[in-house]
């Protein structure tokens, strides 16, 4: 480890905890509201867009490791969601460590 440790894989508790932020309902701005409390919690905002359609019922928090599902919880309480609001995703990416759609559980 002492010699190889930057060739050693990095783990939840090194990777900064990035956050895309995608609206999924109406009104626009929603994403406005929800940046402070991602900062506010630690987390690190790295860009913002709309869904196709402004009609997601519930938001929807993308987890791609194992290893991030608590950090994907604490995601959620910073955000005010339900931890059911928090799933794994099998799609690969490399955008962000968590994608946020927010849907009309979300209050700003």
């Amino acid at each position: 480890r002492t010699r190889l440790a930057n060739s050693l894989p990095k783990n939840a508790n090194t990777q900064p905890a990035t956050v895309l932020l995608l609206n999924g309902r109406d009104p626009p701005g929603m994403v406005d509201s929800a940046c402070p409390r991602l900062t506010a919690a630690g987390f690190t905002y790295v860009g913002s867009g709309n869904t196709p359609a402004f009609s997601n019922a519930r938001s929807e928090i993308d987890v791609f490791h194992d290893y991030d599902v608590d950090q994907g919880y604490a995601l959620a309480r910073a955000l005010g969601l339900p931890s059911s609001d928090v799933r794994r995703s099998v799609i690969n990416q490399n955008v962000a460590k968590f994608v946020v759609i927010l849907g009309r559980d979300y209050r700003p």
